[in-house]
C-alpha cells in the first residue's frame, strides 16, 4: 500500500482525538509537539498540508477532513482554558 495524503489526514484525525494536548495551533500551523511534524493551516482548503519536515499538499477533499478536525481541536482547547480560568 503506497502512502496517500488520505493516509497522513486519517492519522491526523486519530491523533488530535487521542491526544489533544499535545498540539499547538498558532495563526497559520498546527504542531505535533510528539511527532514534530507542522501542519499548514492557512489560504483555504487546497492549500492546507505538511509543511515540515517536508511539503505535503492534501488537496480539497483531504482539506476539508483535516480543516473540520483542527476546528475541532481549536474549540476543544478554548473550553481546556476556559475551565482553567
Amino acid at each position: 500500500m503506497r502512502p496517500t495524503p488520505r493516509h497522513v489526514v486519517n492519522a491526523f484525525i486519530e491523533a488530535a482525538q487521542e491526544r489533544p494536548g499535545d498540539f499547538f495551533i498558532t495563526e497559520h500551523r498546527i504542531s505535533d509537539r510528539k511527532s514534530g511534524l507542522e501542519f499548514w493551516i492557512s489560504n483555504g482548503f487546497v492549500s492546507y498540508g505538511v509543511c515540515h519536515p517536508f511539503n505535503l499538499r492534501f488537496g480539497l477533499i483531504h482539506g476539508w477532513r483535516f480543516a473540520d478536525m483542527v476546528k475541532q481541536l481549536k474549540s476543544y482547547q478554548a473550553i481546556q482554558k476556559l475551565r482553567e480560568v
